[in-house]
């Protein structure tokens, strides 16, 4: 059975990190964009690091970074995958030589399609919700209906939490799904309940789906 991927996002500290891989996270994402409130240092993500499980993956997210933030934050953490929120072009995704992760905001079919294309060197691509000038983290859910079939792997983020994720995997049957203020019960502060539902309810979709428990 082909699983739904799993990543919690905003990881600020190594409790936190701990308690995601304890409920079966398949990554982690460390937040290094100066205007987030889950911003961490490069200091604390090493910290993070090291506390992670094996074979748990540590995504670097970015927005409209500089080539030196990024090439710092490799050096000083091994990220398997950059993640890019902002407008950075493709060849800047590239340049680092490293998989990345292309965050579009789901506006419509057309223009997701659009991106796919432009974007076809991503590992994935993100879709996320598109509130303003926010880069994502706004806690609200897209319409799931405009998401087209991709033979890039997607992942879906934007306002999903234990309530909803049922029925966005079992829609969109995606490759994985991110999480941040929707496993949080304080800001900032993930909650272990909260993170352990959200995982069964991807696991529930997925056995509605392939038929297997």
């Amino acid at each position: 059975m082909a699983r739904t991927k799993i990543k919690i996002c905003g990881v600020t500290s190594v409790d936190d990190a701990k308690l995601a891989c304890l409920c079966g996270a398949d990554a982690i994402g460390l937040n290094f964009y100066s205007e987030s409130k889950r911003r961490v240092t490069l200091e604390k993500g090493s910290a993070i690091e090291f506390s992670l499980l094996p074979f748990v993956s540590k995504v670097g997210v970015f927005v409209n970074p500089t080539h030196g933030l990024v090439n710092k934050a490799l050096e000083t953490i091994s990220l398997d995958f950059l993640q890019f929120h902002g407008s950075e072009s493709v060849s800047f995704c590239e340049s680092f030589r490293v998989p990345y992760i292309k965050a579009i905001p789901a506006q419509s079919s057309a223009q997701i399609l659009k991106d796919l294309a432009d974007y076809r060197s991503a590992s994935a691509i993100l879709l996320d919700t598109k509130v303003g000038a926010r880069f994502g983290g706004t806690g609200e859910p897209f319409d799931w209906e405009i998401v087209p079939e991709s033979e890039l792997p997607l992942i879906v983020a934007g306002g999903l939490n234990p309530k909803n994720v049922f029925e966005a995997v079992s829609l969109i049957r995606p490759f994985a799904v991110d999480v941040s203020s929707g496993v949080e019960k304080a800001s900032i502060k993930k909650d272990f309940e909260m993170i352990r539902e959200f995982v069964r309810q991807v696991g529930r979709a997925d056995e509605a789906f392939f038929g297997n428990k």
